[in-house]
């Protein structure tokens, strides 16, 4: 029985518009906020799931290959089950704060398509509406909003009657008119509608054909630009209330979606004057009233396709040839808003109940439907993606809804406060990178956390940090801190310089080179070193090195122009002005080609990738940043310069990190396996906890794990935790050292370090605080 069905899987398409979602240059997945009134179990999860995925065939098959049919697979539920570890200490009272990064950092990590395409988030953080929080991340290619509701719903219960499972699904009703009229009214009617019908379309799919070739929307603060597909994305969600929607649908003969599309319009119009910015002498102007006229602004607006409107039990979705059959069975149309603030805002409802109107009484969204099924069949999948990735572009946004439960429910007993469901895809064309490596097993460096969207600038800030370190403890330069924590030496300092061009020419002819001598000694000797005078000082010292040069050249000239009086009965010719200002600019320039010479092969140097001791790498992950370290004979270790620049920077409290937060040295990496951890800790471990001292260690080990959920948390613990020998013992409330275990994706990191809670975890920013 399951080969039989593995084999119709493998039979049977994927959908025109799965397709074009499936796409690399789309990949949309949607995303399912669901907040609960208590705490989630993982296990309760793991369990429903264990008994219910090979219900659905979807959640238990992957994309082929070519991302053309599905083909059946086993699934490891835990594979797609993933509960982070929460510090509670970190998130504080911030739990929407938390969730939101949480949710941006999942938009930047592609799904793993050797898999089914879905996974489970859990996270027990309480906000303002919950008190624990499920992300449920699923590809859009598995269904549309109207089958994953389904789905929702036949996995819930009411809350009323735990025994019963939710089958109160709303249906809609068509509103039918002049029903009740004769049949000439009938009849002139038809033809009016039917004549209004073809016009309506023609329109439409001329101004679609438009969009795709040329027709764009005004640049305005909403729209994104060509990178706005590889940026992180953010969702936040308002609950309103029904009941007042409802009245306007009423009260205005509407119906719930024009009410929907109203408001939405009369938001937007509002926000746009609050930023609309006007360029005028050079300043950026705001005008909170104005909006310039003209503004073209458009939304995709997504429109169910199936012949039975509304939600239907998943029982029926499931059954083949259905006519609401489960899958991606929908279109598009193009939604002009009227952006502009209006005195009476029941201007933005008739508006809307008038858009509305004409666009249902139009073929555009089942044209534009055949027109990607017949660019598939003819031209194929990625041309076809293409074509609806034009839309996406040359538009601003897009709108979409689903009717949803009409009773409170529950999972498993838990009852749900609130259901917000989101998309997110590379829509726009990303971003070329350029530069960093990627991150990769084998390497050693420092470990950066930062705010998600600032990596380059934090890598940047990270290499310009880490080096200063490194010259205070190789080089002794900069701030120093004795035992006690106080400065060794005073902060500011000024800086004096004693060169005087006119101090030499004063001086007599036979004393010219004793006379340099002494003043260059006295010069040295008033020159003073302090921070923020490199500058100055590399030009003076330039302007002093050429001009000793030529004044020393000048002398010889004239000693040997002596000599040859002494040995020649007629003199020499004397020089001109001319020949002798020529000779000292030669001078000159060859002193500056070789400084030149000597600038053009340091920056040679720096420019050479190889040569450089600390280089960005890129993790793939946001809000992370990778710094690599390529030690030196007698180069000091990672966490000896981290462990030094941390301790300064407690003690003066200098502000020094705009983007940086967590700065972790990490001395190993490798794959996260327990295999090659266990190996590649080994030095770590006879460095810091030798089997014979005298002296035991108390440790805890610390571990994160970002991008990656087919990693057992408490078996990498345990794993490094073995990995250290008696008489070393974990201590986990006050340790002496921890060892740092952070997981990114395929690449494991590792560190050890000291007072990690006295140095306020590692964080720079904390450290430094005044607060």
């Amino acid at each position: 029985m399951r080969k039989e069905r593995m084999r119709e899987e493998e039979e049977e398409p994927l959908s025109p518009m799965a397709r074009v979602f499936q796409s690399r240059g789309i990949d949309y997945c949607a995303v399912t906020m669901i907040g609960f009134k208590t705490k989630i179990k993982p296990a309760v999860v793991l369990d429903a799931l264990k008994h219910n995925v090979y219900k659905h065939p979807r959640f238990s098959s992957k994309l082929s290959s070519d991302g053309a049919k599905w083909i059946e697979t086993e699934v490891n539920v835990k594979d797609h089950v993933v509960v982070p570890y929460i510090d509670p200490e970190e998130i504080g009272e911030d739990g929407e704060g938390f969730i939101d990064n949480y949710t941006s950092r999942l938009t930047m990590n592609p799904m793993d398509r050797s898999r089914p395409l879905w996974d489970i988030h859990i996270l027990n953080v309480k906000t303002s509406d919950a008190e624990a929080v499920g992300v449920v991340r699923t590809h859009h290619t598995l269904g549309d909003g109207t089958s994953m509701v389904s789905l929702l719903l036949s996995c819930t219960h009411k809350t009323s009657d735990h025994n019963r499972v939710s089958t109160t699904i709303p249906s809609l009703k068509r509103r039918g008119r002049y029903k009740n009229k004769g049949w000439f009214l009938r009849s002139m009617f038809t033809i009016g509608s039917t004549m209004t019908l073809i016009w309506n379309t023609i329109v439409d799919m001329l101004l679609l054909f438009a969009t795709l070739l040329f027709l764009k929307d005004t640049k305005t603060h909403i729209k994104g630009g060509a990178d706005v597909g590889s940026n992180p994305k953010r969702f936040y969600h308002r609950t309103i209330s029904l009941d007042e929607i409802k009245l306007i649908k009423n009260a205005m003969n509407m119906t719930i979606n024009d009410v929907l599309v109203g408001i939405t319009q009369a938001s937007l119009s509002s926000y746009l004057s609050q930023h609309t910015k006007n360029e005028e002498d050079g300043a950026l102007i705001p005008y909170p009233n104005n909006l310039p006229g003209g503004i073209r602004f458009r939304a995709g607006c997504t429109v169910n396709l199936r012949s039975e409107k509304g939600l239907k039990p998943l029982a029926d979705m499931m059954v083949k040839d259905s006519k609401c059959r489960w899958g991606n069975y929908f279109s598009y149309i193009v939604l002009p808003f009227s952006i502009g603030l209006q005195s009476d805002p029941l201007v933005y409802l008739k508006l809307s109940k008038s858009m509305m109107d004409r666009k249902k009484h139009s073929y555009h969204a089942h044209l534009a439907y055949m027109m990607i099924k017949i660019c598939q069949n003819l031209l194929g999948a990625k041309v076809a993606a293409k074509l609806f990735n034009r839309t996406v572009i040359n538009t601003t946004t897009s709108l979409s809804n689903v009717i949803g439960p009409m009773e409170e429910i529950s999972f498993d007993g838990n009852p749900i406060t609130y259901i917000a469901t989101s998309g997110y895809g590379h829509s726009q064309r990303p971003a070329k990178k350029k530069g960093a490596y990627p991150l990769k097993p084998g390497v050693q460096g420092f470990f950066i956390s930062c705010d998600g969207g600032r990596e380059h600038q934090a890598s940047q800030e990270a290499i310009n940090v880490i080096d200063s370190f490194f010259e205070e403890l190789v080089h002794g330069t900069g701030l120093k801190v004795n035992s006690s924590g106080m400065l060794e030496n005073p902060v500011n300092k000024k800086v004096t310089f004693s060169y005087s061009d006119d101090e030499d020419e004063n001086e007599e002819d036979g004393e010219g080179d004793n006379g340099d001598e002494e003043g260059n000694k006295g010069d040295g000797d008033k020159t003073e070193l302090s921070e923020g005078g490199n500058d100055q000082v590399n030009e003076k010292e330039v302007a002093s090195e050429v001009k000793q040069l030529a004044e020393t050249k000048t002398a010889k000239e004239e000693e040997d122009e002596v000599n040859d009086q002494n040995g020649v009965e007629e003199p020499p010719r004397k020089k001109t002005c001319t020949e002798e200002a020529s000779e000292t600019t030669k001078v000159r320039e060859n002193t500056e080609k070789s400084i030149d010479k000597l600038i053009d092969a340091e920056l040679k140097e720096l420019g050479d990738k190889s040569k450089r001791r600390f280089m960005k790498l890129d993790p793939g992950c946001n809000g992370i940043a990778f710094i690599q370290m390529k030690r030196r004979d007698g180069d000091p270790s990672p966490k000896d310069i981290v462990q030094h620049g941390l301790t300064s920077a407690a003690a003066t409290k200098k502000h020094m990190s705009r983007f940086i937060l967590r700065l972790v040295p990490i001395e190993v990496s490798c794959y996260p396996s327990e295999e090659e951890i266990s190996r590649a800790i080994k030095p770590l471990v006879e460095q810091y906890f030798p089997v014979e001292t005298d002296n035991p260690r108390k440790f805890a080990v610390l571990y994160g794990a970002r991008a990656n959920t087919g990693v057992d948390r408490m078996k990498i613990i345990n794993t490094v935790a073995k990995s250290v020998p008696a008489p070393h013992k974990v201590d986990l409330s006050n340790p002496e050292m921890s060892i740092v275990v952070e997981i990114v994706k395929t690449v494991c990191l590792i560190g050890v370090v000291e007072k990690y809670k006295e140095l306020a975890k590692y964080n720079l920013r904390q450290l430094t605080s005044t607060k």
